[in-house]
């Protein structure tokens, strides 16, 4: 070949072996450089004292693909002697035709001549190339290394595979044509179609509409998820509804099951639906009226087709969500019954339908919408119509719709058997026996099953507002245990209950003076174990945080062992009390003689709320490390004496 010219195909071929290609990829083949393809080589150079060689690599019978050239050396060169013309040229003569040979010729007493036969030897195999019938074979034998400039070659994707995805296998499916064996229907929490707001953050647009839930607004992540609109109502988006669909039972949970591992939708169909996701009064929580409730791929629900009537006693036929149990699944021989028999039941409330309508119309059900929010363009034309006589073909029309993106759909339990035409025909189904189209459904972002079990008599507000400087102020010390604040929280509890606003902005009802000085308050105190009303002169501050610096003052002076007790994790709450009652410098802290017991069972309940708090939290909380943080609190607060 001609050197520095890269690969053409005048390149003189000088040898070929088979290789197998491992489970890596990876075939090896080793080439000897004998002496006899080192002269074979050089015929095709234009300088015979430096070879160049490359190994063209064929897989998958026609692709192939070449290496870069590598240098080797000529052993055997010797610079060509000149020869002299003889002076008269040897008469012209016809050789005898010589028989062609059956192997290589091969040198006497050479290490050619030693060699065993190769197999093309032995089975008569003859290179084409013509030049290599005047070869003498005399092998040395030297080696050289091409090594492999590309990757290596991934097997054709033939029906299902399975590829290697950071250490996870992944499988590949074949797409599904025609009606399939089963599907998911799975309802997200993406947004689809999103709330706009200007600068100001004033609403420009909502696709969508409900109940209020309580919230001026709620974000996460950046993204808006509901805003309270003007007339009391609360805006909502869109969400994004997938579907996946498998050509034998169990392959669209598997779908699905991969996505969700590898956080992806590249199984799904290519159809992405919209929906609204919210309901027309109780968007607070997923009880009675309110958004249909999470579920996870371990409880999937299931789709059946159901006749019934609205509360104007309006006929449909629709889609609806289930538990998957044979209550609402009742097993029956005649597929025709199906349409009107069983329960419709999601666990202990009634089913969810999959419906026309925004969330300003939906009583806990799922809307299937355009994109902009307004009536999907497969019913649009029937929509305006909603009397008793047409309000049926609203749905036939949806129905039809969700039928082209969901084949299986129409083999669900109580479709089979039904048919009918109309405004708009209802085709029959093709399946002879029942297919399963199940539904997964994400939480709705600002809404959660979590609960909170506290009671509302305004304490929720008062631990996030005055226990919370209490649990503060104590972490900010570094000496203790942070929810020894409670013990303080206890204490103002006793004092003047959940009450945010007190009087003299004293919330711990020191007497004496503050920075506003002194003002007198009605009061009780004990004297002999009787409860008398009088009036005393109490401490008077700017704002609560300046009693609340007061009080902490009056601590550190007068009850010094109770100040102590919250810096050390070696005591406890009853040394806390002792340390009030039992230990001031200038006596009690209060003269009620139960003042120590009630501030004890006080305490006993606040560490139960914050139990409580904690655990909504961290349910709640979807951030690793924000759970981890909550975690540690709860082992702080359960180490708490």
């Amino acid at each position: 070949m001609q050197k520095n010219e890269g690969h053409n195909a005048n390149n003189l071929f000088v040898d070929s072996k088979p290789g197998t290609v491992e489970k890596n990829g990876v075939a090896s083949v080793e080439f000897l450089l004998t002496k006899a393809l080192m002269q074979k080589a050089s015929k095709g150079e234009a300088d015979p004292k430096e070879l160049e060689f490359y190994v063209t690599v064929e897989y998958y019978k026609n692709k192939k693909h070449a290496t870069d050239n590598v240098d080797v050396k000529n052993p055997d060169y010797k610079p060509p002697v000149q020869q002299q013309k003889p002076k008269t040229p040897p008469p012209k003569s016809s050789p005898a035709p010589q028989p062609k040979p059956t192997a290589h010729p091969k040198a006497k007493d050479s290490p050619a001549e030693k060699k065993a036969p190769s197999q093309k030897e032995e089975k008569g195999i003859m290179d084409k190339a013509a030049d290599w019938w005047n070869e003498l074979w005399d092998w040395q034998e030297s080696k050289g290394t091409v090594k492999p400039q590309q990757k290596p070659a991934q097997p054709k994707q033939e029906g299902k595979t399975v590829s290697q995805v950071g250490g996870t296998k992944k499988e590949i499916f074949e797409k599904v044509v025609g009606l399939g064996k089963e599907a998911v229907i799975y309802i997200s929490s993406e947004i689809a179609t999103e709330i706009k707001v200007d600068k100001a953050g004033k609403i420009t647009s909502h696709p969508d509409y409900g109940g209020y839930n309580g919230m001026t607004e709620y974000k996460e992540d950046g993204k808006l998820y509901s805003k309270k609109l003007p007339n009391g109502k609360s805006a909502f988006p869109l969400y994004k509804m997938y579907v996946y669909r498998g050509s034998k039972i169990g392959e669209a949970v598997k779908k699905l099951k991969q996505d969700l591992e590898h956080k992806t939708h590249e199984n799904a169909e290519s159809t992405v639906l919209t929906v609204a996701r919210h309901a027309q009064t109780n968007n607070k929580d997923y009880g009675k009226s309110g958004p249909l409730p999470p579920n996870t791929v371990t409880s999937l629900y299931r789709v059946r087709y159901m006749q019934a009537w609205n509360h104007a006693k309006k006929e449909s036929f629709r889609y609806r969500i289930v538990s998957d149990n044979t209550s609402n699944l009742k097993p029956l021989k005649d597929s025709t019954k199906e349409v009107s028999s069983g329960a419709m039941a999601l666990g202990s409330r009634s089913s969810i339908s999959i419906d026309p309508w925004r969330s300003s119309g939906l009583i806990g059900c799922v809307g299937i919408r355009n994109s902009d929010g307004e009536t999907h363009s497969s019913c649009a034309k029937e929509y305006p119509n909603q009397d008793k006589t047409n309000y049926k073909f609203i749905y036939h029309a949806l129905n039809n719709y969700l039928e082209t993106v969901i084949p299986e759909l129409t083999g669900v339990y109580g479709r089979r058997g039904y048919s009918s035409s109309g405004t708009v025909d209802v085709a029959a189904s093709e399946f002879k026996e029942e297919v399963k189209v199940f539904v997964l459904v994400d939480p709705l972002p600002e809404l959660s099953a979590c609960k909170l079990n506290l009671k509302k008599d305004g304490r929720e507000e008062f631990y996030n507002e005055f226990g919370q400087s209490a649990i503060d102020l104590v972490e900010s010390k570094g000496k203790s245990n942070k929810f020894k604040g409670l013990y303080m929280v206890a204490q103002r509890r006793q004092e003047n209950g959940f009450k945010l606003a007190v009087p003299n902005n004293n919330p711990m009802n020191i007497k004496g003076k503050g920075d506003l000085g002194s003002s007198p308050l009605k009061t009780h105190e004990y004297e002999d174990g009787k409860k008398i009303n009088i009036t005393d002169g109490f401490a008077n501050f700017s704002t609560v945080e300046k009693g609340f610096e007061g009080y902490l003052g009056l601590l550190d002076r007068n009850y010094n062992e109770a100040y102590n007790a919250i810096l050390d994790d070696s005591k406890t709450v009853d040394d806390f009390l002792v340390g009030m009652q039992d230990k001031g410098r200038l006596g009690p802290y209060a003269t009620d003689p139960n003042y120590k017991p009630l501030i004890k069972g006080i305490f006993n309940g606040v560490v139960k709320d914050y139990k409580e708090i904690l655990n909504y939290k961290l349910c709640r909380e979807k951030k690793e490390e924000e759970k981890n943080k909550i975690k540690k609190d709860i082992e702080l607060l359960n180490k708490l004496k």
